[in-house]
């Protein structure tokens, strides 16, 4: 099972390596979007427990439905989201591919690390 420290990781590297937002034709943020692109929840999804249906079910509702199937496929895929920490963790990484200017996810990105102990402060 991915911790919080790995998933945050995993997501930092992909959402800095893509430098783009996966979003579908008319400019909606997706799990997986078009020229193969996903976001910080999407890219957490293996192939294999990724279902279209899934694009329907927002990341922020996760918390009032623990039975959802995006839940399912993120727990399928090795994510422990059994806790509230991680929860609030996996909102947290979608609220910055969502709502961020992807010049501005470096720094988002370092922030949200320092804030939860993985960044050292005082490197640098």
């Amino acid at each position: 099972m991915l911790d919080s420290h790995a998933v945050y990781e995993r997501v930092r590297h992909h959402l800095l390596a893509q430098q783009a937002v996966s979003e579908d034709e008319t400019g909606s943020c997706r799990l997986r979007g078009y020229q193969g692109r996903k976001c910080a929840i999407g890219c957490l999804i293996r192939e294999e427990y990724y279902d279209p249906a899934l694009e329907q079910l927002g990341i922020s509702y996760l918390r009032s439905y623990p039975d959802s199937p995006l839940l399912q496929a993120l727990a399928a895929s090795g994510v422990d989201v059994r806790s509230k920490a991680m929860i609030g963790l996996l909102i947290e990484l979608e609220d910055i591919h969502d709502g961020t200017a992807v010049s501005d996810w470096s720094c988002r990105l370092e922030w949200l690390g320092r804030e939860l102990g993985f960044v050292d402060d005082t490197a640098g």
